[in-house]
């Protein structure tokens, strides 16, 4: 049945080539990329094409037109197979083209093929069931992490738009606030993707026998263990730099992210150690070379739930000339003391204060009878951030249209 299913396999293989060689070049198409692409994605398990990967990097690396006739050569590929050695090997290769980080590749989004429900044809073989919840895994974070860097350019030119003809030529400043809120979200959003990592791993019964374990699958894990170093010490190395920012000037809603941030960094450490010992015990290589973990963030967690409990901290934003104090009182004693006179002394935001004026003066204090409650300043300009959704969330892929043509919906301004 094996023989059969690998000389079925290489049948397929050369016939789409063939059909490769038939086609003509144009601007979504080009042959000798669609020729790497089935040779880089072939049907042999034990055998893992470097030469035409690399080639294909190469390709999209010298210039940004190679990008389209690629993303629609994986695409077709892609949504023909029902092959787990296929499919994980197409995964493969579009986690390596995000890795050559060029400009074009931010405008792909989310992936043009859908294996969330993926099934390998003889998914009656226990051994597959494992792989088919390992290729669904890594097809989701491919996907989020497409998005993710989608998202990040499309804020990025936002940020650094210019005025129009006529106007100061020079870009668009955001405030302190909106900025370090920004962050903190791309902090989370990080933190969201190495979940998902962390939670890509091929459960099978014959994980303890290495024997028995795909040579394939070692190769994927591969990519993904260096994936989890890269993002991890990404994450350490901006979280001291956001810490420092909220400490110095942050609002509520900054404090409350960033505590969930440091709860979040604490639980994940636990699990990367798990996972480390995992791949080093199912044989991972690049495993063996795992990062020192830092010890978890118990200070700052507490530094911030005291922020939060006693307070807030008090801002100036320069850009708006806006005083604004975030402490809430406690409750005052009135001059019965048997009796609690619930008020609160709160400090109003005062615009329009002349840039000269270095003084407090405008600052009004209200009495209330009740507890005031302020919304949080949103920006509109953001993507992530809205009244009714403070916190970007991950979501599932949508549904996709298997007769739409995908790569012509790909934009490359």
């Amino acid at each position: 049945m094996e023989l059969s299913n690998r000389a079925s396999g290489m049948f397929k293989d050369k016939y789409s080539l063939w059909l490769a060689t038939l086609r003509t070049k144009t601007g979504l198409r080009n042959p000798e990329i669609e020729a790497a692409v089935i040779k880089a994605t072939n049907h042999d398990e034990f055998y893992i094409d470097c030469k035409n990967s690399e080639r294909i990097f190469a390709w999209v690396r010298f210039s940004p037109s190679h990008v389209k006739p690629f993303v629609r050569a994986i695409t077709v590929r892609m949504e023909k197979t029902r092959s787990w050695v296929v499919a994980l090997k197409g995964l493969i290769l579009m986690h390596g083209i995000f890795s050559c980080k060029v400009p074009a590749v931010e405008h792909i989004g989310r992936l043009p093929f859908d294996f969330s429900n993926f099934k390998d044809r003889n998914s009656h073989n226990e051994v597959l069931w494992g792989y088919d919840d390992f290729i669904r895994a890594y097809y989701l974070f491919l996907d989020q992490k497409s998005y993710f860097i989608f998202l990040l350019a499309q804020e990025k030119r936002k940020s650094t738009k210019l005025p129009k003809i006529g106007d100061d030529r020079k870009p668009n400043k955001s405030s302190n606030s909106v900025s370090l809120m920004q962050d903190l979200l791309s902090l989370k959003i990080m933190q969201s993707l190495l979940d998902l990592l962390l939670k890509t791993r091929p459960e099978t019964y014959s994980m303890d026998s290495h024997t028995k374990l795909s040579p394939l699958i070692l190769q994927a894990m591969d990519s993904i263990v260096i994936e989890v170093f890269n993002m991890y010490k990404g994450i350490c190395k901006a979280t001291p730099m956001l810490l420092d920012r909220t400490y110095k000037s942050a609002g509520t809603a900054e404090v409350t992210l960033a505590l969930k941030i440091m709860r979040i960094a604490r639980s994940q450490r636990e699990q990367l150690s798990s996972y480390f010992k995992f791949c080093k015990r199912m044989g991972v290589l690049n495993a063996e070379d795992c990062p020192t973990l830092k010890p978890s963030p118990e200070e700052d967690i507490e530094k911030l739930e005291n922020i939060l409990a006693t307070g807030g901290l008090d801002i100036f934003n320069p850009d708006q000339k806006i005083w604004k104090s975030l402490v809430i009182a406690d409750p005052i004693k009135s001059q019965d003391s048997d009796k609690e006179n619930h008020k609160a002394l709160v400090v109003a935001e005062t615009k329009n204060v002349h840039e000269e004026d270095n003084t407090r003066r405008n600052l009004k204090t209200v009495i209330t009878n009740e507890w005031q409650v302020f919304d949080d300043d949103y920006s509109p300009t953001s993507p992530f951030l809205s009244p009714s959704r403070p916190f970007f969330a991950l979501d599932a892929p949508p549904a996709r249209n298997a007769a739409e043509d995908l790569p012509d919906l790909i934009s490359f301004e």
